[in-house]
């Protein structure tokens, strides 16, 4: 069913942990309508990387490892990518986990914040990713970066929802005990992809591209902005 590591790691790492939330969260109202949204998203992005990856070349950045790695790449992809990413994975759901299992208050303004942030996020997500979907299928597309849509106003919107969506969930756990905690998720999830997994290994593909070096004069590299002609980087 999966050819490549891209194609396994990438639906495990956005579905487990969701469903089994979920299920238990169903005895619950007010619990149900906190985690269900999130386990919502978490489907969503794994079908959709699925779909993406299946039946096509292997990333580039798994790639990339298994050259580097030879004869060890499978010892060290059980390590480095599924349990660290199974580790990384406990912090990143820790607003869940602060829900799940514990008594709910009735829903108040901060779950009505939380649930718009989580709704921005979605679909900054979505959107970004069926606009990228259709600009790569146009065949005169073909070598050209994708600079229109959401990624006018920043150079990774799927990211940036993403993040978003577990801010969003944060938020909705505040209101439980010890809910703080929750903000490690969030903080985990955006640091990782603003100078670790996500930003940093996708602009190295990309960089000394003229096209590429000219849109990033412009755009946002993660938080949303309107284009300004200019030199140096803005997150």
């Amino acid at each position: 069913m999966f050819r490549t590591v891209a194609e396994f790691t990438e639906a495990w790492k956005y579905e487990s942990g969701s469903t089994l939330k979920i299920m238990q969260a169903l005895s619950d109202q007010s619990l149900a309508q906190k985690v269900t949204p999130e386990g919502r998203s978490l489907g969503r992005l794994a079908w959709h990387i699925f779909k993406r990856n299946r039946g096509k070349a292997e990333d580039f950045r798994y790639a990339a490892w298994r050259r580097q790695w030879g004869k060890y790449f499978v010892v060290r992809s059980f390590g480095q990518i599924f349990m660290l990413q199974g580790l990384l994975l406990l912090l990143i759901i820790s607003p869940v986990l602060l829900v799940v299992g514990q008594e709910q208050p009735p829903l108040g303004l901060l779950d009505g914040l939380g649930v718009m942030v989580w709704l921005a996020g979605l679909a900054f997500e979505a959107i970004g990713d069926r606009q990228l979907a259709a600009f790569l299928k146009n065949p005169a597309n073909r070598g050209k970066l994708m600079t229109g849509g959401l990624w006018r106003f920043t150079r990774h919107p799927n990211y940036f929802g993403e993040a978003a969506l577990w801010w969003g969930m944060a938020i909705l756990a505040l209101s439980a005990p010890h809910g703080w905690l929750g903000l490690i998720g969030p903080m985990v999830i955006t640091f990782l992809l603003l100078f670790v997994s996500g930003v940093p290994l996708l602009e190295k593909k990309y960089r000394g591209r003229p096209d590429w070096e000219e849109y990033k004069k412009k755009t946002p590299v993660f938080f949303p902005w309107f284009p300004k002609e200019g030199t140096g980087d803005r997150v």
